[in-house]
């Protein structure tokens, strides 16, 4: 079931909180540990959060008059001895934006990349941070699956998030059917030029299952079509393209 407002603003918090325990955790070598983001240590993954927070949050504060016009970029350059700090309070301005947006009205937020209502736009943050938390515990060498209501509503959002991304174009007909063990099915299709959503390509589909977790993490690019986590039908031999069709964060 599709989380709430009020519910998806509790789940993102709660995530960017456990982001930021975490960080308070590391010594100075876990700073410079890699990520699954292709060029970040621990530290330039922080400094993304810290800024996107906030950015996400003076969007929140743009919708209750109405403002369309998206924030600016923040460019966060903390040392890793002032990011906790910093990531404190970013959740502090973002926590305002979210519970200041009472009431029945669904009010639109100018995010950096897209003008949502703000019951989807918290779904957004949900993913941002729960994704971002997983990338950190991977990096500290913790390979956890996504927490249940992270992974179920990324799969719930597939179909409208995949085809937004603009990657390669394919040369023929392709298909995929991203299926998780919660119930949701997403199935895409290449047709006259452009993604189709809920269409079936026929028998060369690729086809990758799995939890909910693992589904969503593979449509994130943090886990390949070969990791153990799923299971992949792939008679056209298109699974280790998909990045290349749906990039992204």
């Amino acid at each position: 079931m599709t989380l709430t407002r009020d519910e998806a603003a509790t789940v993102a918090l709660r995530e960017l909180d456990g982001f930021t325990a975490r960080l308070g955790e590391l010594d100075p070598t876990g700073w410079r540990r890699p990520t699954r983001c292709a060029g970040w240590d621990v530290t330039a993954l922080a400094r993304h959060v810290a800024g996107a927070a906030w950015q996400q949050a003076e969007a929140f504060h743009r919708a209750r008059q109405d403002i369309t016009e998206p924030p600016s970029v923040v460019g966060v350059s903390h040392e890793p001895d002032g990011l906790v700090a910093a990531l404190a309070r970013s959740r502090g301005h973002l926590e305002q934006g979210l519970s200041r947006l009472a009431g029945d009205r669904d009010p639109t937020v100018p995010l950096p990349f897209a003008t949502l209502p703000a019951s989807v736009a918290t779904l957004v943050l949900v993913i941002e941070y729960g994704f971002h938390l997983n990338d950190l515990e991977w990096a500290l060498g913790e390979e956890t699956e996504l927490r249940t209501d992270v992974a179920h509503t990324m799969v719930e959002l597939l179909g409208i998030w995949l085809p937004s991304l603009q990657g390669d174009k394919p040369d023929g007909p392709v298909g995929y059917r991203l299926a998780g063990d919660g119930g949701v099915v997403t199935d895409l299709a290449w047709r006259e030029g452009q993604w189709q959503v809920g269409q079936d390509a026929g028998p060369d589909t690729c086809e990758v299952t799995g939890s909910d977790s693992a589904v969503a993490l593979f449509s994130m690019g943090r886990i390949g079509a070969d990791h153990p986590w799923v299971t992949s039908r792939d008679p056209a031999g298109v699974a280790g393209r998909f990045k290349d069709f749906f990039p992204g964060p």
